[in-house]
């Protein structure tokens, strides 16, 4: 019986000045931190911030 070869791997190509744009959109930003909780409270008010108990 003879063994099955393994599949072709997908290549794929990303150009520089394609992966560039997403990093200038971010330098350019004045973003710098994460607000979870700020985002979750314009889906639901009471929202508030408490530590996971673990």
């Amino acid at each position: 019986m003879r063994s099955a070869s393994p599949p072709a791997r997908a290549r794929a190509e990303l150009g520089h000045e394609a992966l560039g744009r997403p990093h200038r959109r971010y330098l350019e930003s004045a973003v710098r931190t994460r607000d979870d909780t700020g985002c979750v409270r314009h889906v639901d008010p009471g929202c508030e911030l408490r530590l996971p108990r673990w």
